[in-house]
């Protein structure tokens, strides 16, 4: 059966989901991004940040706060016409002796190793929250280029969980690939999109060839 209104049951997930991070669907923002001959920059007060946005030239927008949950979901916003989505019962967790062959079999690895289990050139980049740097699952995935946005080091060591969480899926799913985290989300599960863009422009410029994005919010950034 189709859903009505012409939005299929994926766009209305992703919708709701995202536009619940915030509540009322309110952006919020952590300063002003300002694009000055091509270079970006954080201006957090907000006088300087319109003189600076006042010249010819000059791009501006918020500094978004983007999300990272692992499927957690505030009351959630009503549209007209738009039908709303069920909280989904949470699976059970496995007996921790069990965890392995759960996870094994939840994510379909043996379909997945049946067409690749990745390969030792490819670098995948989680701009996320870091990583769980020591865990056993992940140690030997790493790429030794990781870094962290929020305090400027290359210890981007995971203190929310979710970028240890999306890492592991990875490490499941193509054991042979390598993992560049790259922390802009703090541990309270929220990051700004100034920190995600210097996150991403630092992938590109170590040549990754997959970057992992598992986080959102209700804003639109042109940048």
């Amino acid at each position: 059966m189709k859903p009505s209104h012409h939005y299929s049951t994926y766009t209305i997930a992703l919708f709701t989901l995202i536009l619940s991070a915030c509540s009322n669907g309110v952006p919020e923002s952590q300063g002003t991004i300002a694009v000055v001959n091509g270079q970006h920059q954080l201006i957090e007060d907000q006088a300087k940040a319109d003189e600076t946005c006042a010249n010819p030239g000059t791009f501006c927008e918020p500094n978004y706060t983007v999300y990272a949950f692992f499927g957690k979901r505030r009351s959630q916003p009503s549209f007209p016409g738009v039908p709303t989505i069920p909280t989904p019962v949470p699976t059970p967790k496995p007996p921790k002796q069990h965890a392995g062959v759960y996870s094994h079999d939840a994510l379909n690895v043996d379909q997945a190793w049946a067409r690749t289990r990745g390969s030792a050139s490819v670098v995948v980049a989680v701009i996320d929250s870091g990583a769980t740097l020591n865990h056993p699952d992940l140690v030997a995935h790493l790429d030794p280029n990781g870094f962290d946005f929020l305090r400027n080091t290359t210890n981007p060591y995971d203190e929310a969980g979710h970028g240890t969480h999306v890492s592991g899926i990875i490490a499941q799913i193509a054991p042979e690939v390598k993992i560049m985290p790259l922390k802009f989300i703090a541990a309270n599960g929220s990051g700004g999109t100034y920190a995600a863009i210097q996150a991403i422009d630092y992938a590109v410029a170590h040549h990754v060839q997959v970057i992992n994005a598992s986080w959102g919010g209700p804003a639109y950034s042109s940048l």
